[in-house]
């Protein structure tokens, strides 16, 4: 099952998820008003002139307590939903999470870090915001967020003392898979609807407690009619509790049911990334040898129990609404010698993190290029497009790769926001010297003295290291930018945008770096805002694929009859739409014009883009082999369309 099945199958969920809600809101308007009518009976409101019942159906009193029921729980999941949609770190903080400052030199931290950024980087995604739970010695862990432009993952102190670093990687594979899986979005959900049937138990705590002090203080002298208004108040206040709770009790039940299947999933999806079935499986049995297991403290923690790593509540509640299969079964899927007996747990020992890989070299001295090869192996191009959103032994090579070859003055900038900026300038540098020398001119004008010298350090380094550590050093630029508020941001986005223009023309690394670094430094409203799906076909996109295919088929240099070559290859995955695709002209495909063309194909469905992505993998591989300037636009193009494209070709092979 590849990223596009996982990402339906998501949503397939997401829908069920949907008219379970419905359900429980129409059993939830039934109930109350089902009690309603019975206290009234019972307190005689229910009766007519004749003093005979009016019987079980009131129209009237039917619609006020549907429509206010179902207001007060819509609009309380809704807005649940939009406060958690403001990013990942949103959940974390909720249960007591403070962000991992990014240069941290806490040796724990770090290595945490560093095993979160490989995986980011083999997985082809920015590095997600890192959060930990300092007071919660349990092994637990989530991933939360809407989608993985937006992701946090977080841990607990208990997995950064208690764990090896094959078995934290296990758990941060096991996260990766629910940010890849399209999981966060139905866990959001799942939060909402929790929240909005609780909030009917707590409308009802507040009334009973509010008007039973209102009539402690008026002495009880009300009689009549009034003191059964009172009474109704009263009894309908504890009906809204009950039947809250037990609106909570089922959700759970639903939550506990859609989580379990998906915890065996992610499971064999980590077993899958790293190829190391003991780092998974050593951090369960660590939790079933912990005396504090996999619990947590926090009182939020029954909110967001189908997000964590294994079951966050204990006790006799945790068997009932076990969002996750048993500890041994979950380690028998994996290791199945495993005899049911958990090891002491001792805390693991530390040592320096971030050792290159066997074989590799850390850091470059040999001039611009070192350690490349002599040229990437052929690309098959449907290959390219399967790997979206996977990750596997060869993508983990590639990035433990990558991360060898970043130099250690760049790679320990990218995670200070004042130097992640010089970071970001000195790779989109021009290698022209009066186009160089017009970019420094501009930066000179916004930035001191002592960055500049800093700036002319990070581009010697830029400069010595080899071509694809570029994008990938930009995600690790991305989670130490992010810090910047918003007004900071804005002006970082502008003077890029000074920087690349500074010759009158954008090459394709610029605008690769320009979609990535645009996209994710936006702010949590702007992902809201995204639009929905529009298009469901190929056949009403021809103009905007035909623009894309375009400058796709002249990347790397291509010319004459190599180009229309290439705009073949591609506009042939698309048969319906062979006939109507232009190839446009070089001097037509301007770069603002490519933004809206993107933005447009971003509204298609997750099959059209798959199509879209094989028909660009195809016309960059036409010639066999795809140039690492092609590489970089497939990633931005598939990062424009929310589809995260590991790394491939020479890094990869």
């Amino acid at each position: 099952m590849d990223f596009f099945e996982v990402q339906d199958l998501a949503r397939r969920k997401s829908r069920l998820l949907v008219v379970y809600f419905a359900l429980a809101v129409i059993g939830i308007i039934l109930a109350v008003y089902g009690a309603y009518i019975l206290i009234a009976e019972l307190v005689g409101l229910g009766l007519d002139e004749q003093g005979t019942g009016l019987g079980w159906w009131q129209p009237e009193a039917f619609l006020w307590v549907a429509g206010g029921t179902f207001a007060l729980v819509v609009v309380s999941s809704l807005g649940k939903i939009r406060s958690l949609r403001s990013g990942g770190g949103q959940v974390a903080r909720l249960l007591g999470g403070r962000q991992v400052d990014p240069a941290t030199t806490d040796p724990l931290e770090r290595r945490l870090l560093n095993v979160v950024e490989e995986m980011a980087i083999a997985a082809g995604m920015r590095v997600p915001d890192v959060y930990l739970l300092p007071d919660e010695g349990g092994i637990n862990a989530f991933a939360a967020g809407y989608s993985p432009d937006d992701a946090a993952v977080a841990f607990t102190r208990g997995c950064l003392v208690n764990l090896t670093r094959d078995e934290l990687q296990g758990v941060v594979a096991h996260e990766f898979s629910h940010i890849l899986n399209g999981d966060m979005r139905l866990n959001i959900r799942l939060m909402g609807l929790i929240f909005g049937i609780l909030v009917i138990a707590i409308l009802g705590q507040i009334v009973l407690r509010s008007v039973g002090r209102a009539s402690l203080y008026a002495g009880g002298g009300r009689r009549g009619k009034g003191a059964a208004v009172v009474v109704v108040i009263l009894l309908m206040a504890f009906a809204l509790m009950v039947i809250g709770y037990i609106g909570v009790f089922f959700s759970r039940l639903i939550q506990s049911a859609i989580s379990r299947q998906r915890e065996f999933l992610a499971d064999a999806a980590a077993v899958q990334f790293t190829r190391n079935p003991d780092g998974i499986a050593g951090a369960l049995k660590k939790i079933g040898g912990l005396s504090s297991g996999s619990s947590l403290r926090n009182p939020h923690a029954a909110e967001a129990g189908h997000l964590f790593f294994a079951n966050g509540l204990s006790g006799f509640w945790m068997n009932l609404f076990a969002t996750h299969p048993p500890l041994d079964r979950r380690i028998g899927a994996i290791d199945p010698s495993f005899d049911g007996r958990f090891p002491k747990v001792t805390p693991a020992a530390m040592v320096q993190d971030r050792a290159p890989p066997p074989g590799t070299a850390r850091g470059f001295g040999g001039g611009p290029g070192a350690g490349a090869t002599t040229g990437p192996p052929p690309i098959r191009p449907e290959l390219v497009v399967t790997g979206i959103g996977m990750l596997g032994a060869a993508q983990m090579t590639a990035a433990r790769l990558i991360l060898s070859r970043v130099p250690e003055e760049l790679h320990q900038a990218a995670h200070r926001p004042e130097t992640a900026r010089l970071v970001i300038f000195a790779l989109l540098q021009e290698e022209n010297a009066e186009d160089h020398q017009r970019q420094r001119e501009l930066l000179a004008r916004v930035l001191p003295a002592a960055d500049l010298t800093a700036l002319e350090r990070f581009d010697a380094a830029v400069r010595q290291a080899p071509s694809e550590v570029r994008l990938p050093l930009i995600d690790l630029c991305l989670g130490s930018l992010r810090q910047l508020g918003e007004t900071a941001a804005a002006a970082f986005k502008r003077q890029i945008e000074d920087t690349i223009q500074a010759n009158g023309q954008v090459s394709l690394f610029q605008f690769a770096a320009r979609k990535i670094i645009h996209r994710h430094l936006q702010p949590p409203s702007a992902h809201q805002r995204r639009g929905t799906v529009q298009y469901y076909g190929v056949g009403t996109l021809g103009e905007e694929i035909g623009f894309l295919l375009s400058v796709v088929a002249g990347a790397a240099g291509r010319t004459g009859a190599a180009v229309d070559h290439a705009f073949q290859a591609g506009a042939g995955r698309l048969p319906e739409l062979r006939r109507s695709l232009r190839r446009l002209p070089q001097n037509e495909l301007k770069g603002e014009h490519f933004e809206e063309v993107l933005e447009h194909l971003d509204l298609a469905a997750l099959p059209v883009k798959r199509r879209i992505l094989e028909a660009c993998a195809h016309a960059a591989a036409s010639d066999g082999r795809i140039a690492q300037d092609e590489a970089e636009l497939l990633r931005a193009v598939a990062a424009a369309l929310d589809c995260p494209l590991p790394p491939f070709g020479r890094t990869a092979a």
